[in-house]
């Protein structure tokens, strides 16, 4: 019933003009195909096997029911697995991460703007970058969690999270090539900023891509020996932000510099909650991290604490710069990590990385909004 529906409806629609009924076709054939792909892709070819009359002519050129319809589904054929694997590819880089990105950015920004003027398509352009050299860094390091036997089906962070890497429905190979592909369109980024703004915007840039490579790729490996908390708080605060800054407005900050702290260390503690979490797997594979450096206990109330500074540094640059008042609408999110580190004190839960994320988004949106209120009010 499909295929004869299909028929009536290419005859129907070529009866008129061409160009633009090409298209109504090529839409429609894709949802013909979306579902029972092996089945209907015999029938269509069984089909149009039966005639080979030209029914249009387009462009000049005399265009057969085989040959129209085969070079919509050819791309469908021959590629049967494309939309799962970059579907895959996009879920291997961990998009959901992509927000603590847009909030240091958007930060450092916001503060050139207030400082000065503001470029949408410089924030846009600095945008994409920061975001590719992050997607970069996440693919490139699953990579190797994966090549070193760190990361496997067992592990707590492939059974709350889609990890492609990990179920197999990618191959290492195809993970590796989209790393180095983002890190080539962030470094194109970065060079054109370097040029038209400073070449600042370089030196961050190849700070962050030397800090993403080498997290868990040798030779540094340097996650495995405890220094990747120091490395996220350094990128997602100081080093984001004053580029994001710069970018706008060709000079650091130190305002801009002590603003970016507070986010910075909520960041890291993802990193934190991810090594609390996986303590005694990482152990057991000779990982050295912070908490089991200092044991679960001493390395909860590091989490506690630092969540605590982050608030109070808010409050007190809100009170006494360089922050102004509207940045205390940031202890709205007071209650998320409350309500967290209570539950963290009891057992630390399998999604415990992915929770002290939700922190960081509503403690950076808020600080975010903040600004915006600062720049406008």
């Amino acid at each position: 019933m499909i295929i004869v529906d299909f028929r009536a409806r290419m005859y129907r629609r070529f009866a008129g003009k061409a160009f633009i009924e090409y298209f109504v076709m090529e839409i429609s054939s894709t949802v013909m195909f979306h579902r029972g792909f092996e089945q209907q892709r015999m029938r269509v070819i069984y089909w149009t096997s039966l005639s080979d009359k030209p029914i249009l002519n387009l462009f000049g050129k005399s265009v057969t029911k085989f040959h129209l319809i085969y070079s919509i589904v050819k791309p469908i054929i021959r590629n049967r697995e494309s939309m799962y694997l970059y579907k895959n590819l996009f879920l291997a880089s961990r998009p959901w991460s992509f927000t603590m990105t847009a909030i240091s950015v958007s930060v450092g920004a916001i503060l050139g703007a207030i400082d000065g003027s503001f470029s949408w398509g410089l924030y846009l352009l600095t945008l994409i970058g920061t975001i590719c050299m992050h997607g970069a860094a996440n693919l490139i390091n699953d990579y190797y969690d994966v090549a070193s036997g760190i990361d496997s089906q067992e592990v707590s962070t492939a059974q709350y999270r889609p990890h492609p890497l990990v179920e197999g429905t990618l191959s290492p190979r195809f993970v590796k090539a989209e790393a180095y592909v983002l890190f080539l369109l962030a470094a194109l980024i970065g060079i054109y900023l370097a040029v038209t703004r400073g070449w600042i915007v370089l030196a961050i840039g190849i700070v962050g891509f030397l800090a993403g490579l080498f997290y868990t790729a040798p030779p540094l490996k340097y996650k495995y020996n405890a220094w990747g908390e120091v490395s996220v708080f350094l990128m997602w605060g100081p080093l984001m932000v004053e580029g994001a800054y710069f970018v706008q407005r060709q000079t650091l900050s130190m305002d801009a510099f002590l603003i970016s702290l507070p986010f910075g260390v909520l960041v890291a503690l993802v990193l934190l909650a991810n090594n609390l979490r996986d303590r005694v797997n990482d152990e057991s594979r000779g990982i050295k991290t912070i908490p089991i450096l200092l044991g679960r206990r001493k390395g909860m109330r590091l989490y506690a604490a630092l969540i605590i500074l982050a608030y109070l540094a808010v409050v007190i640059m809100s009170l006494f710069g360089p922050l102004t008042l509207w940045s205390l609408i940031v202890l709205l999110s007071l209650p998320l990590p409350l309500h967290f580190l209570r539950q963290m004190i009891k057992d630390t839960p399998d999604d415990a990385d992915a929770q002290t994320a939700k922190i960081d988004t509503a403690f950076g949106i808020l600080l975010v909004v903040s600004l915006v209120l600062e720049r406008f009010l």
